[in-house]
């Protein structure tokens, strides 16, 4: 069995926790699965794929061709925005 994670979410999508699952049987992986949603503030992915995550709010990009249990980095669309703004104000004082 390749090496799985358990990525866990908050209800708006915030990347909190990370369980690597090697060793667990998929009997254990259901249970802690049921235990970290049980109240509807989390859901998770499990997958034995890595995952990014945006550098700014750490929303969830989606999964990766990487080893599972690593991350990658960018931008989600609202930071994107958010940052390039910055940047065209920064650029639009140095150039007057």
């Amino acid at each position: 069995m390749k090496p799985m994670t358990m990525y866990i979410f908050s209800t708006d999508d915030k990347l909190i926790g990370i369980q690597d699952l090697a060793g667990y049987t998929l009997a254990d992986i259901e249970a802690l699965e049921i235990a970290v949603t049980h109240d509807s503030t989390r859901h998770v992915a499990v997958t034995d794929k890595g995952r990014a995550i945006c550098s700014y709010c750490h929303a969830d990009l989606g999964e990766r061709e990487i080893p599972a249990g690593e991350l990658s980095h960018g931008a989600c669309p609202r930071c994107l925005a958010v940052e390039m703004e910055k940047l065209q104000e920064v650029t639009h004082d140095k150039i007057q």
